[in-house]
């Protein structure tokens, strides 16, 4: 999270003060129809399967980056997408009221963002797992919770795996 004054500049003390929560929520591939909520199947039959399963919010994460700058980071490692298709994640973040006025103040949105449309594959077609990426490495490595993938253990087209199992 980087907060930026009206010139562009960075300003670096105010979001230190507060408490931030980052939400998100399945889209289509153009970004206007929202596909978290459960499909309907047809006039008196509601399917009750969520699109995305995961953890869809995630509180900040004091941590470094790779250049070494500490800042608000915020991860989704479980969110799984069950149906094939492209789709976009938004992302929107929260600014908490403090503890002391918790109860008598509202939460807002202060912003939304999109991806860039990505592909969920289906099971046969799956391409299998790239090894995780320095950034993830970096955060496991200062405590947070985020699953490491490592080259030993990469999917082969083959069906096998680098390890030797399949």
């Amino acid at each position: 999270l980087r907060v930026l004054g009206p010139d562009g500049t960075e300003i670096e003390r105010t979001h230190w003060e507060h408490k931030y929560v980052m939400i998100t929520a399945l889209f289509d591939e153009a970004g206007t129809v929202e596909c978290t909520a459960p499909r309907v199947a047809g006039p008196s039959d509601v399917l009750y399967e969520d699109q995305m399963i995961g953890g869809q919010a995630s509180s900040e994460y004091h941590v470094h980056d790779l250049e070494g700058r500490y800042g608000y980071f915020f991860c989704f490692p479980d969110i799984r997408v069950r149906h094939p298709g492209r789709y976009r994640l938004r992302f929107s973040l929260l600014r908490l009221p403090p503890v002391e006025l918790e109860m008598s103040q509202p939460t807002f949105i202060l912003d939304h963002v999109f991806t860039e449309p990505f592909r969920v594959y289906s099971f046969k077609d799956f391409p299998g797992v790239d090894e995780s990426t320095l950034l993830t490495k970096t955060f496991a490595n200062q405590g947070v919770a985020i699953p490491i993938r490592n080259k030993g253990r990469l999917k082969h087209e083959d069906g096998g795996s680098d390890d030797g199992h399949n």
